[in-house]
């Protein structure tokens, strides 16, 4: 097909260039004025076309997008060949022409950036949707989760069980966090995004603290265990204490600030009660 194309492709030239060895005084003039004005409307209608996408850019989908890059690019392959094809007849007065030449190469970056921009935020959009949906239910889970860690924790036949539910925690807490920062990034980047990602990033918190208990919990000996939960026991008691002492202390100086204001107005009032001469 390509071959046959080609041969014919040929053949016209052929007849072109004997017609113009025969008879080229006779070819008719080209009217410039009118060939200038065919140019002129048909890079208006290209500058006009993409012009017409930049503006709908912001309401595109993902398809769409898509499909508004696929007729840049024609529109971009057809401006190249109206303009070289047709040199001869853009000269320095054709001002419209040529001010649609300056232009057209910015039109176009316009779109690119724009294009880029959506895509952005599209992606943003998505990975604070994925974390809103990664999270559905994990505090729960968690919480769940914790309670059986405890109960492995107490028991030393419960330490291999133990471990792999940790390394199995780690793992997916891991894939939380991925998730996570990924949505933090768009919303630092978009702050449109900021106050959904806030309501995400409080579970994720939550979320995160359970984590870290899970991974701290480990077998202990009944003794130990009692231990440190006297040595808790005492360190309540030490912060009572100081509360306590120091809720004593402003007591006291708040009643010697009402004593000594008391001892102020009745030295006050006895001068008041001098007889002067």
């Amino acid at each position: 097909m390509r071959r046959l194309l080609l041969i014919a492709i040929i053949f016209l030239a052929g007849l072109n260039a004997s017609g113009q060895s025969a008879g080229g005084q006779n070819a008719a003039p080209v009217d410039t004025v009118k060939k200038q004005q065919e140019i002129l409307t048909l890079l208006d209608s290209l500058f006009n076309n993409v012009s017409e996408l930049v503006s709908s850019v912001p309401y595109m989908s993902e398809r769409r997008m898509e499909s508004a890059e696929q007729n840049i690019s024609f529109y971009q392959q057809k401006w190249d060949m109206t303009v070289e094809m047709n040199k001869p007849f853009i000269t320095e007065d054709q001002t419209e022409i040529l001010n649609l030449l300056t232009e057209f190469p910015a039109l176009t970056q316009q779109f690119k950036d724009a294009i880029e921009k959506q895509k952005q935020t599209a992606s943003a959009k998505d990975a604070v949707n994925n974390i809103f949906k990664k999270l559905d239910g994990e505090e729960a889970a968690y919480r769940s989760l914790y309670k059986k860690a405890q109960i492995l924790s107490l028991h030393k036949k419960g330490t291999p069980q133990l471990e792999q539910l940790k390394a199995s925690e780690k793992l997916h807490f891991e894939e939380l966090t991925q998730y996570y920062n990924t949505a933090k990034q768009g919303a630092e980047q978009f702050p449109a995004l900021k106050e959904k990602f806030a309501k995400a990033e409080n579970t994720y918190i939550k979320v995160s603290a359970i984590s870290k208990q899970i991974q701290e919990l480990a077998y202990q000996p009944f003794i130990d265990r009692a231990k440190n939960y006297l040595i808790g026991l005492g360190a309540v008691a030490m912060i009572l204490m100081f509360f306590n002492m120091m809720i004593t202390k402003f007591k006291a100086a708040k009643d010697a600030k009402n004593a000594m204001k008391k001892y102020q107005d009745m030295v006050k009032q006895n001068n008041n009660d001098i007889p002067t001469i």
